[in-house]
């Protein structure tokens, strides 16, 4: 599973005597429901992240019957916090009932569903031992933005990229390409995903999937 290959990439990387700054992994500790999908900006981009944002949400709520306080959005960058709960509060989601928590203040928490917003910047350690926690921290369905800082491109961040071709044989790996000077998206899928719709996964869950 993909928690088990950013695991052994940590530890190709540094080392098993790093070990510690990664939750252990139990028996069994993995991500159970649909496969995990992870949206990649190579550069960021407000509106594509509000637009991936909204959809994740909107599938959550209309496909599986979960409530607010059962999904946990999970970021490292307040001001793209900030940018979820404008987001959701204009489409009319009671925000004060979903849980918004930097990633720093997860190693206890954990939810049915998971949508992890994730900056990258460059520093390595940190990056794979959030990204490895955050993602252990949905026990169901994850769904992860992925996207560099500032302007700088993710093509720079090579141990991202490096881990993102051994991640896509287990997820779907959703590419977008997102114009440097306006708006636009391209969006390309190593799945074979044809849409970042709500129809494109409504039936791979049911609200028993979430259940203990």
């Amino acid at each position: 599973d993909i928690l088990s290959v950013i695991r052994s990439e940590f530890i190709n990387k540094y080392g098993s005597g790093l070990l510690n700054m990664l939750p252990l992994q139990e028996s069994g500790h993995f991500v159970r429901g649909p496969i995990t999908t992870i949206h990649v900006l190579n550069r960021s981009n407000d509106l594509l992240l509000n637009k991936l944002l909204f959809n994740e949400c909107k599938l959550l709520f209309n496909t599986s019957k979960l409530t607010n306080s059962d999904i946990g959005i999970v970021h490292r960058d307040s001001d793209i916090a900030e940018l979820a709960v404008d987001t959701l509060s204009r489409e009319g989601y009671n925000t004060d009932s979903i849980t918004l928590c930097h990633c720093d203040a997860t190693y206890s928490a954990e939810w049915p569903a998971v949508i992890l917003l994730f900056g990258v910047w460059g520093d390595e350690v940190s990056e794979l031992t959030h990204l490895y926690l955050c993602i252990s921290r949905a026990r169901v369905r994850c769904t992860v933005l992925l996207y560099p800082w500032s302007r700088d491109t993710l093509s720079e961040c090579r141990h991202i990229t490096g881990l993102l071709e051994k991640l896509e044989p287990l997820a779907h790996v959703i590419r977008h390409d997102c114009s440097s000077d306006d708006n636009s998206d391209s969006s390309s899928d190593r799945s074979d995903l044809s849409s970042v719709s709500s129809e494109s996964d409504s039936s791979d869950y049911t609200l028993g999937d979430f259940s203990d």
